[in-house]
């Protein structure tokens, strides 16, 4: 912050090269340099400064947190978002789970990994299809999930809701 915080020090492998990695750094750019101090036979020095640009993972999230859909509508589109950075690439496992609606006389389940690529912040569509039958019901509902996020972290809308209205 003052320009003589020490992150910490290290040594030369055997090519000349150091590496030296902290997860203490704040989010935004930080301004980073080298020095060497030298000793009795060497040159003391400092290198140019190098812009180490720190962000937050992205998150993954549904758009929305439920939705209710008539028994006959066929399919149900759930959608998923990647909010924030779309530098590195970001997978999502996704999976349905019975509630006091259940697969497959209500639905049918599914469960998969969505993927995105470097530099696409594009929503993903989970499309579930809804079973229509002839048995008067109330209404009845199950969940989507979402878990095992990579390259992201899980944002705060994660379980998605569908009620399925009887006909």
């Amino acid at each position: 912050a003052d320009g003589k915080d020490v992150l910490g020090t290290a040594a030369l492998d055997a090519t000349g090269r150091v590496t030296f990695t902290t997860s203490t750094l704040p989010t935004g750019t930080a301004k980073i340099t080298a020095t060497y101090a030298g000793n009795a036979n060497y040159v003391g020095s400092k290198s140019p400064v190098l812009n180490q640009i720190v962000q937050l993972l992205p998150k993954v999230r549904f758009a929305s947190n439920s939705t209710r859909v008539a028994e006959n509508v066929g399919t149900v589109t759930v959608v998923v978002e990647r909010v924030g950075s779309t530098a590195g690439p970001v997978t999502v496992a996704f999976a349905t789970a019975n509630g006091t609606a259940t697969a497959p006389s209500d639905y049918v389940a599914q469960s998969g990994t969505l993927s995105w690529a470097a530099g696409d912040g594009s929503a993903k569509s989970i499309v579930i299809p809804i079973v229509a039958d002839s048995v008067a019901e109330l209404e009845e509902s199950f969940t989507v999930t979402l878990r095992a996020p990579t390259g992201a972290t899980l944002g705060t809308r994660s379980t998605f809701t569908v009620s399925i209205r009887r006909n």
